[in-house]
């Protein structure tokens, strides 16, 4: 589980070093000489669920997932953009702490994130063979990158933009409002998945 997170880790980093040389090229800033077009500002989102390109997900091809399945790959997609959000929205934030907000996350949430973790490495399992325990590093992985991907595709400032207000009240949420977060999550994405009959 480790070597994948490091995996991640180091894929999100490297998205992020992409990102901020893209960035510089695009304000025209490369030694080239560049483009001169301004990029394109980022709307700030009010909104828990922002208006960003959905990240492929990580799951076997033709499965299906229960109501609880569907909870549990939502809550993991939220750590994957609390983790992304805290490595590379220092700037667009204006904060120095966003990976600590990332870290009391992790803390506050450890036992949803186990229950989490336990709940998609069995539904992994009902679909391949291996140790239930690396197909989820592979999934987490998967997510991750997939997400970086995103981040990639429509620039990182303007994906911070929009995962500001879901970062900073899901960095605070309770296990109460966590709870109630995830079944608005569940509702909202629910057409993205192929719900087990």
């Amino acid at each position: 589980m480790i070597r994948s997170l490091c995996i991640g880790l180091a894929m999100v980093l490297l998205v992020a070093a992409c990102q901020t040389q893209r960035s510089s090229v695009v304000s025209g800033s490369s030694v080239s000489g560049g483009s001169s077009a301004a990029p394109v500002a980022a709307r700030p989102s009010n909104s828990l669920f922002p208006d960003i390109p959905a990240s492929t997900l990580p799951h076997p091809p033709g499965a299906c997932l229960t109501e609880d399945e569907i909870r549990a790959d939502q809550f993991m997609l939220l750590k994957t953009q609390m983790m992304l959000a805290g490595l590379t929205c220092t700037g667009p934030y204006n904060d120095g702490n966003t990976f600590g907000h990332y870290q009391d996350f992790i803390l506050t949430h450890a036992s949803t994130i186990r229950d989490a973790q336990n709940t998609m490495a069995r539904f992994l399992s009902r679909y391949r063979s291996g140790n239930p325990n690396r197909l989820f590093d592979t999934y987490a992985t998967s997510y991750s990158n997939n997400e970086a991907q995103v981040m990639n595709q429509v620039s990182g400032g303007r994906y911070c933009q929009a995962l500001q207000n879901r970062f900073y009240s899901a960095s605070s949420f309770s296990a109460a409002e966590m709870q109630t977060f995830l079944s608005q999550a569940v509702e909202q994405t629910r057409s993205r998945y192929q719900v087990c009959g």
